[in-house]
């Protein structure tokens, strides 16, 4: 038995049949040259015929007290049935991206059963296009926060750079990079005291530690509220991606190319990020437009940027930083500016605060879901959660299929009708939008702005 970390608990005291709470991923493979059309059966054979499992892929929720206490601890489960985590499935004719994503919009609005550890994979043999792909779902309470970054990690360490490498491994397999390196030789140490005299002088150190924190947050809190050009939050608008979510979801993604977005980086002095959030914003601003629902400010988005290291292996750091989108802006250049000039001062804010600042970005986050049935007058939080994670930025290959695409697929939670995540793949930019299809009608038509966002965004830098 493990005892859950309080924020692993609440992910899975928070999940319902409306709220699932796992994140995916969606990849899409090319075949190999020459193979048959037996490659991606045979491929299913072998990966499920693999019983070495990483630990966190053999975790299940355990309840204290007959079920009277809810999930507290993790079990371990020494004898995972693969064929009923990973399924091999076939889309319906015509077979094209559509009906592909129409399977994942279901597959990923489903709950993760609790009787067996929180993930699955479904194998989708070969599309119309000739591609196959894998779409991989893993609870948040597995992934640490840091679904997104940790889903792209495993991937990488999966596939190999050898497009002869027959090797196959499958991201819930132990592999050899996943593990840590051998800790140094310690001294003993000494039996913790655990008297209550030392409990309260532990106490007490922390409460001085959180004491420490509270002079610098209260500046720049105090700071955020005096100037009305920093996104914080509460400060956002009320919009109809702010309004209780229903069981359905619907997924859909676009692709671009890394040369057209080079172009704009280059002229615009601009990194991905930033791009990101510009092209959200453009494509947010016209789906708006299109319903007479933008309103007079700026859109307010969450976004949880990474803290880049040398070391791949090592634990991703994520900052939550709160960014205007610049959505009442029409020009797509002052709109990147403004983007720009708030992400900069929002990671400033972030990293000024510490520690505190994870505490403000996780009780905002989960407003909305302590709210859900309550009518309240309060601005929402935010509208809605942005991300980029950077993936493989070489070509990767699987038993010889080339990673073509790789999609995420984020939570949806009540108060937070959309999601919109992208990922860097060796070549294109690859969305993921997430939204809850009777809260976000034609979300189809969202993920095409973005298509005329980054047109728009050429026009002027070119």
């Amino acid at each position: 038995m493990e005892f859950m970390q309080v924020t692993d608990a609440s992910y899975v005291l928070a999940e319902s049949s409306d709220h699932p709470m796992h994140v995916g991923l969606l990849m899409l493979f090319e075949p190999p040259k020459g193979a048959g059309s037996e490659f991606v059966e045979a491929l299913y054979e072998q990966i499920v015929a693999d019983h070495d499992l990483a630990p966190e892929f053999r975790k299940k929720p355990m309840t204290a007290m007959g079920g009277v206490v809810g999930p507290l601890a993790w079990s371990t489960d020494l004898d995972v049935d693969i064929r009923k985590h990973v399924r091999l499935m076939r889309i319906a004719e015509p077979a094209g991206v559509d009906e592909l994503l129409a399977a994942v919009s279901d597959w990923h609005g489903t709950l993760l059963t609790r009787e067996r550890p929180l993930w699955g994979a479904y194998l989708v043999d070969v599309l119309a296009d000739g591609r196959f792909a894998l779409f991989l779902e893993v609870h948040r309470s597995l992934m640490d926060g840091v679904s997104a970054v940790q889903l792209v990690q495993l991937v990488q360490r999966t596939l190999s750079k050898d497009p002869t490498d027959t090797t196959v491994r499958a991201p819930w397999h132990q592999i050899a990079a996943r593990k840590p390196a051998p800790a140094a030789p310690q001294a003993p140490q000494p039996t913790p005291d655990t008297s209550l005299g030392s409990l309260l002088r532990m106490g007490s150190k922390r409460l001085t530690g959180l004491a420490e924190m509270v002079p610098d947050s209260a500046r720049v809190a105090g700071r955020a509220l005096a100037d009305r050009n920093l996104a914080v939050p509460y400060r956002a608008p009320k919009t109809m991606f702010n309004v209780p979510v229903g069981a359905r979801r619907e997924f859909v993604t676009r692709s671009f190319t890394s040369s057209r977005l080079d172009v704009v980086r280059r002229f615009s002095r601009s990194d991905l990020d930033e791009l990101v959030l510009a092209m959200t914003a453009g494509a947010v601003r016209n789906y708006l437009l299109d319903r007479n629902a933008l309103p007079q400010t700026s859109l307010v988005a969450m976004v949880p940027v990474v803290k880049r290291t040398r070391d791949a292996n090592a634990d991703a750091k994520v900052e939550t930083v709160f960014c205007q989108l610049g959505t009442t802006t029409k020009h797509p250049g002052d709109r990147l500016t403004a983007i720009k000039s708030s992400l900069a001062t929002g990671r400033k804010m972030a990293s000024s605060v510490g520690k505190a600042s994870s505490l403000v970005s996780s009780v905002a986050a989960m407003t909305p879901k302590m709210l859900a049935g309550v009518r309240t007058s309060a601005p929402p939080p935010f509208n809605l959660v942005v991300s980029h994670v950077t993936g493989p930025m070489e070509r990767l290959y699987w038993n010889g299929a080339r990673l073509a695409a790789l999609h995420p697929a984020s939570v949806l939670d009540d108060g937070l009708a959309v999601a919109i995540n992208a990922t860097t793949l060796a070549g294109t930019l690859d969305f993921g939008i997430v939204g809850c299809p009777d809260a976000v009608p034609d979300l189809g038509q969202l993920a095409a702005y973005l298509e005329s966002a980054l047109v728009e965004l050429e026009s002027f830098y070119s």
